[in-house]
């Protein structure tokens, strides 16, 4: 079972438990992630940072296998700038 803590802006731990028909085990994630999505099989889960700025799937232990940076998406060329961006 999954769990995503959110606790607004002071963030977003992951807990990862389960059972062996004996014993409970959680994992505690590093970082703030938000779980969006669990595989059908229960071995891979989809991520997402506190802020947003990193998607990825991972194993049930934590470690990423794909991934993807917001600052390495293309942007749309007619999309709006971003608040940090100067308005031309």
């Amino acid at each position: 079972m999954g769990l995503s803590i959110g606790e607004g802006q002071d963030g977003a731990p992951l807990r990862w438990g389960r059972w062996d028909g004996q014993e409970l085990g959680v994992d505690h994630f590093e970082g703030d992630l938000a779980l969006l999505s669990v595989s059908p099989s229960g071995e891979r889960l989809m991520t997402v940072t506190h802020c947003q700025e990193a998607l990825a799937v991972r194993d049930t232990r934590g470690l990423v296998l794909e991934g993807a940076e917001w600052d390495a998406a293309p942007r749309h060329p007619d999309a709006e700038p971003d608040n940090d961006e100067a308005l031309p």
